[in-house]
């Protein structure tokens, strides 16, 4: 067996499945209903292809709606817990799962982000919960939550990763000094941390032109071109929990070469005790 039954990678994973169902989920009762271009509480007249998701989720969806947020999003929390706790460093430890903080400005900032996706999380709770028919200005007010502290919580895990990108490069040049007075081993660990940095960053770029394409239709009155903005942005979310699990998927391969190190030290007694007696 590779890994073990269970890895913090799949609370991303499972995190992602979760949300993804759900808007897919959605998507097929609203097709199954008919397709219907506006509901009855809806104030304006122009009809929609697609609704938007609020409409959909004010409707008897609701449950599902607000079950899968709750879910995928206590899911998403325990894994930024997850890895805070498998990159801290401790004392007297010498093996971690994944590689520790190299500034206490990481450890600092990836708390705060607990607390900042945690809010952020309940943000889009409390959107499924106030639902647009009966609660617009608390509906909206929690939409914007969401997206706010959502962001707070990618711009620290850039600065996370932009920190351990430099700190590796360094080492990396270090080691190619022809006029070094040490050996420093060549480590091209800085390229993973670099094209983490460089795809979050892509993400956050692309989500902040489809959150403005929404704005600017909605603006516009252009309800549908607004609605397609707004499914394209919950469905990208989805890819951004991919791109999480795999920041803390080599903690499932480092487990199982630390597995293996201790079943060899232990063999190694065994032996040594065996040719002892």
């Amino acid at each position: 067996m590779i890994f073990k039954p269970f890895h913090y990678y799949l609370l991303y994973l499972v995190s992602c499945v979760i949300w993804q169902g759900m808007l897919i989920a959605m998507l097929v009762a609203w097709s199954i209903q008919g397709r219907p271009d506006r509901y009855w509480f809806m104030s304006f007249s122009e009809t929609m292809d697609p609704v938007f998701l609020s409409d959909i989720g004010a409707t008897s969806l609701k449950p599902l709606f607000a079950v899968g947020a709750a879910v995928h999003g206590a899911l998403a929390i325990s894994a930024v817990v997850a890895e805070l706790f498998m990159r801290r460093r401790k004392a007297g430890e010498s093996k971690r799962l994944l590689i520790t903080y190299t500034s206490k400005h990481q450890e600092r900032m990836k708390i705060a982000s607990i607390f900042t996706i945690t809010i952020s999380e309940l943000g889009i709770l409390f959107t499924a919960c106030f639902d647009i028919d009966h609660y617009n200005d608390v509906h909206f007010t929690m939409v914007a939550v969401f997206i706010i502290f959502m962001l707070f919580t990618i711009l620290m895990d850039l600065m996370t990763y932009l920190i351990f990108w430099i700190h590796f490069y360094k080492i990396h040049k270090s080691a190619l000094d022809p006029d070094a007075t040490e050996y420093i081993p060549d480590d091209n660990t800085y390229l993973y941390f670099k094209w983490s940095f460089i795809v979050k960053f892509v993400w956050l770029v692309a989500a902040a032109v489809c959150v403005l394409g929404f704005l600017i239709a909605m603006v516009k009155n252009e309800n549908s071109l607004s609605a397609r903005f707004e499914w394209s942005i919950c469905f990208w979310y989805g890819v951004l929990l991919l791109i999480w699990m795999c920041d803390i998927f080599p903690a499932a391969i480092n487990s199982k070469r630390i597995d293996d190190s201790n079943l060899d030290h232990t063999e190694i007694k065994q032996v040594s005790s065996d040719e002892s007696v």
